[in-house]
């Protein structure tokens, strides 16, 4: 069977690994637009991160001191590795409260 899909992609100057088996498929728009909308419902109901938004990379992977990761805080985006839709719906809670998180901590990491 031909690989539909290229093995990497690069997304803001980091190359991520995508496995050609489980790599983004066209129909996964709907689950995209499904993580976007609970993003925008968690925005709205803290009131703050309108700047934020979510990409979910099915088949990606991405490791950090030899563990593989299912969720990553880049910049104001938060990456989601995970298939299951569930689970990326969890992963993106936790992924926006990071970020949350990191809005309060910067300023000392930056000094």
């Amino acid at each position: 069977m031909e690989e539909q899909y290229s093995k990497t992609k690069v997304y803001r100057g980091e190359l991520l690994k995508l496995s050609p088996k489980t790599g983004p498929a066209p129909n996964n728009y709907e689950v995209n637009d499904r993580l976007t909308t609970e993003l925008e419902r968690l925005k709205l109901k803290l009131g703050v991160g309108f700047e934020v938004n979510v990409e979910w990379l099915p088949g990606t992977t991405r490791h950090k001191k030899g563990k593989q990761i299912l969720e990553e805080v880049i910049g104001n985006t938060v990456l989601i590795y995970v298939e299951n839709f569930d689970e990326a719906k969890h992963l993106l809670t936790h992924g926006f409260l990071e970020w949350l998180l990191n809005q309060n901590t910067k300023w000392y990491i930056d000094y």
